[in-house]
């Protein structure tokens, strides 16, 4: 059996995690009309797009458990990666029998819990494969290529949801059909092994299901450095949750717009901003203070809700807005998925990163059902301006503890 080399390991790191990226995106742009899909075209109620809106970042209370089986054992990495690659998209593939919102609310859960539950293992054999250094630039070029090409699909999904009733019947299968051949790249990877493997222990029920909320009550209270981060991305990401029940209804009945103008939006307004920043990013944050570099992606978080609520007077700050998001989105998911390498100094990441995921559930209980009470009492309005002051809330907090990042590297 050929034994694979550093440049072996490199290589197809790189190489997987370019094809997932670009394979990815067919079914994550026919994801980003699915508010509007269930509100417009299967008569979804306020409520049912709040749930939409809850079980999203909920379920990644559940991805905690998935993602905890790999903590310090490199044996399960590749088959956690492939199996929740798998799963994820399934679903999707029953969508031309979809006649009930419920039933679309239930396939987008599974979605968002198989595919937050495999991003620990997808960081941890980043950080085992690849040089540290080379992380920001590898993860910035294969999302950039990604959101290139969701320019292009999602304008095209677009146009054929506004010339053809209920075309996402087909569009969610066939787009979930190509992601599946993306699991095949990430098959062929082989995963370097640290150099103390854990001791391998059979454990009872009760300890597989408290062990994960220890392990991360732990970590929290261990790391003040990390703590303090894990706090501003709890406030900007509550900034963000909060909007999300409104935007379908601010969308339809604020602005009118189209599918093919949310695509615009979504596809070459947020696409561009997050493809062309996305190399400066990766630059900075190689050698980044996380507080400061997290501080700046919030501000564009809360300078997003801002453009939004300019909007109702020329539709161009609908794509100004969007163009501002694409630009702290960009810094975001690169912090959010590559902060676990940073503060595991050179241990494991996935606990890190399996963290990250979990604050996103826990948050996600609660914020989405306050943006929709505000919603239906005061209107979609008060939702921005309650995202905006969030998204600066976060931003000062990251500013006034930025000393802090220098406990991480002590």
């Amino acid at each position: 059996m050929t034994v694979p080399t550093g440049t072996s390991y490199l290589r197809k790191t790189q190489f997987a995690f370019m094809a997932t990226s670009l394979l990815s995106v067919p079914l994550l742009a026919a994801y980003n009309f699915i508010g509007v899909i269930l509100y417009r075209d299967l008569g979804g109620s306020p409520f049912q797009l709040t749930v939409l809106t809850m079980l999203r970042p909920m379920v990644a209370i559940l991805a905690l458990y998935w993602s905890a089986a790999v903590a310090g054992r490199s044996d399960r990495l590749l088959k956690n990666l492939i199996w929740s690659g798998v799963l994820a998209r399934v679903p999707f593939l029953f969508c031309p029998w979809v006649r009930d919102p419920w039933m679309l609310i239930t396939i987008a859960a599974f979605y968002m819990l198989l595919s937050r539950g495999g991003i620990p293992a997808w960081m941890e054999v980043f950080r085992r494969n690849l040089p540290r250094a080379s992380h920001g630039k590898i993860f910035s070029i294969g999302t950039a290529w990604g959101y290139v090409e969701g320019i292009v699909l999602g304008i095209g999904m677009g146009v054929v949801l506004d010339g053809q009733a209920q075309a996402w019947q087909w569009l969610f299968p066939l787009s979930a059909v190509v992601g599946l051949t993306g699991v095949f790249a990430q098959s062929r990877i082989p995963i370097k092994e640290s150099e103390a493997p854990r001791e391998i222990k059979k454990e009872s029920l009760k300890r597989l299901i408290v062990d994960p909320w220890l392990k991360t009550i732990k970590l929290l209270r261990s790391r003040p450095d990390f703590r303090f981060f894990q706090w501003g991305f709890m406030i900007c990401g509550a900034g963000i949750m909060i909007l999300q029940p409104a935007l379908p209804i601010f969308f339809v009945d604020v602005l009118g717009i189209t599918y093919t103008e949310l695509a615009i939006a979504l596809t070459i307004s947020k696409g561009l901003g997050f493809a062309v920043t996305s190399p400066m990013w990766a630059r900075w944050w190689s050698g980044a203070n996380v507080y400061l570099f997290s501080a700046a992606i919030f501000s564009f978080v809360a300078l997003f809700p801002i453009c939004l609520l300019m909007a109702p007077i020329h539709h161009a700050w609908l794509y100004i807005a969007y163009l501002v998001y694409g630009i702290g989105q960009a810094g975001s998911e690169m912090c959010w998925h590559l902060s676990g390498s940073k503060f595991c100094r050179e241990g494991d990441s996935s606990l890190f990163t399996g963290v990250n995921v979990t604050m996103v559930g826990v948050r996600g209980a609660v914020v989405p059902a306050l943006g929709s009470l505000i919603c239906v009492a005061m209107g979609p309005i008060s939702v921005l301006v309650a995202g905006m002051v969030l998204g600066l809330t976060s931003s000062v907090l990251m500013l006034r503890y930025r000393k802090m990042y220098r406990l991480s590297l002590s």
